[in-house]
């Protein structure tokens, strides 16, 4: 197995615990009796679960980029150094992601998240083989 599709295997894992953080903040802000209902009339959001979600979708917004790339590197043969580290710089940035938004860390957060984008093109350059 490519380096690549160890990381994806990862990033599954990863989604899960931004799953579970979003949900958990929402949970213990609105309370389990709400949490079990229908929920048509949810609360907004407080601070933090509110940045629960909006960290749980904008990962969202480059996995489907990630998951891409991951497959055009594979059908193409070009797993390489490109591919691997920006696979991985991915991956890493998409975790410190998560704490940084929902601790609230502004510029640096900002900075992991160009830090993504920089892994998926560096993939996405590996995966033209260049």
């Amino acid at each position: 197995m490519t380096q690549e599709l160890n990381v994806l295997l990862l990033s599954v894992v990863l989604a899960f615990v931004y799953l579970m953080v979003h949900g958990s903040l929402l949970r213990r802000q609105i309370g389990y009796g709400q949490e079990n209902a229908n929920r048509d009339n949810d609360p907004e959001p407080g601070l933090m679960a509110g940045r629960g979600i909006r960290a749980f979708r904008n990962f969202l917004e480059t996995y489907p980029l990630f998951l891409a790339l991951v497959l055009a590197t594979s059908l193409s043969g070009h797993s390489g150094f490109l591919t691997q580290w920006g696979a991985w710089l991915w991956l890493i940035a998409r975790a410190l992601y998560l704490p940084a938004y929902i601790f609230g860390l502004g510029y640096g957060r900002s900075a992991i998240w160009m830090a993504s984008l920089a892994g998926l093109g560096m993939m996405l350059l590996g995966a033209f083989g260049l």
